[in-house]
C-alpha cells in the first residue's frame, strides 16, 4: 500500500506563493527517500505547480541493467537504453484549474544526462505533447483533462477542484493520459469515474484528519486503477494500492 500526504489546496487561494513536501507512508510512517518537494505560486492566468521527483528505485535497476552492471536479456537491455526517469514536472493551472501546459523533465538511463521526457500545451481543441522521440497530440478535447500517468497527489488536485461532487454524487471522468512508452510520447483516452464517498477521517500515524474521501476509478491501457482521494481544510492524500508500470 502507498499513501502520500500534501499539505496544498484552500491555503494556495489566501497566499501568492507556498511550498511543501509529500511523503510515501507504510503502516503509519514515512518512507525513506520518497520525499517529492513542491512549489505552488499565483500568476495572472492561474497558477503554477513546480515539483521535484524522489528516485524511482526500479528505474535505478533498470539503469544499472543498461549499463551491463546487471546480468539481462538483450530485450530488458534496449529498454534500459530508451528509458528516462522522471525527476521534475512543471505545470501550468487556468482559473477553473484545468492544466493548460505540463512539462515532465528526467534522467537518460542510458548515460545520466537530462532530458525533457515531454512538454505539453492542452488547449480546448487539441493537446499537444512533444517527447525525446516524436510527438503526439489529440484533438476535440473540450470535455476531457490532461493527466500525467506519474502517481502524484499534485496530479490529482486540480481534477478535485473542478469536480466539486456533493456526497454520494458520481460523475464520469474523461482524461488523457500522458505516457511514455520505449522512448516514444504517447496520449491516450481515458475514461473511469469520480465519486464523492462522504465524510470520513483518516489515521495517520499520530495524527486523524477529518474530510471528504473521493474513489476514481480508471480504465488505462496498463489496466484498470483504483485510486482513494481524500481532501482535508486545504490538505490532500491519496492512495492507491499498486504503482502500475508508466513506462518511464
Amino acid at each position: 500500500m502507498k499513501r502520500f500526504t500534501s499539505i496544498a489546496g484552500s491555503i494556495l487561494f489566501v497566499l501568492s506563493a507556498c511550498e511543501g513536501e509529500c511523503w510515501q507512508w507504510e503502516n503509519g510512517h514515512p518512507v525513506k527517500d520518497t520525499t517529492q518537494g513542491w512549489t505552488i505560486w499565483r500568476t495572472k492566468d492561474g497558477f503554477e505547480v513546480e515539483s521535484t521527483l524522489p528516485a524511482d528505485q526500479g528505474a535505478l535497476w533498470l539503469a544499472a541493467i543498461g549499463r551491463g552492471g546487471l546480468p539481462a536479456s538483450s530485450e530488458l537491455r534496449e529498454e534500459a537504453r530508451n528509458t528516462a526517469m522522471p525527476t521534475e514536472f512543471h505545470m501550468q493551472l487556468d482559473q477553473s484549474m484545468g492544466i493548460s501546459a505540463l512539462r515532465v523533465n528526467g534522467k537518460s538511463l542510458a548515460d545520466g544526462k537530462t532530458v525533457v521526457v515531454a512538454n505539453c500545451v492542452a488547449k480546448p481543441a487539441e493537446i499537444s505533447c512533444k517527447g525525446r522521440s516524436g510527438a503526439a497530440h489529440v484533438k476535440n478535447v473540450v470535455q476531457r483533462q490532461l493527466l500525467d500517468s506519474y502517481a502524484s497527489p499534485l496530479l490529482y488536485m486540480p481534477l478535485l477542484k473542478r469536480a466539486k461532487l456533493e456526497p454520494g454524487q458520481t460523475v464520469p471522468i474523461k482524461l488523457v493520459m500522458l505516457e511514455e512508452v520505449k522512448g516514444k510520447t504517447q496520449l491516450s483516452d481515458t475514461s473511469g469515474q469520480l465519486r464523492n464517498e462522504g465524510p470520513d477521517k483518516l489515521s495517520i500515524g499520530d495524527h486523524t484528519f477529518e474530510g471528504e474521501r473521493l474513489s476514481l476509478s480508471l480504465e488505462t491501457k496498463a489496466g484498470p486503477r483504483q485510486i482513494t482521494l481524500w481532501a482535508s481544510t486545504g490538505i490532500y492524500f491519496w492512495d492507491e494500492g499498486f504503482a502500475p508500470d508508466t513506462g518511464f
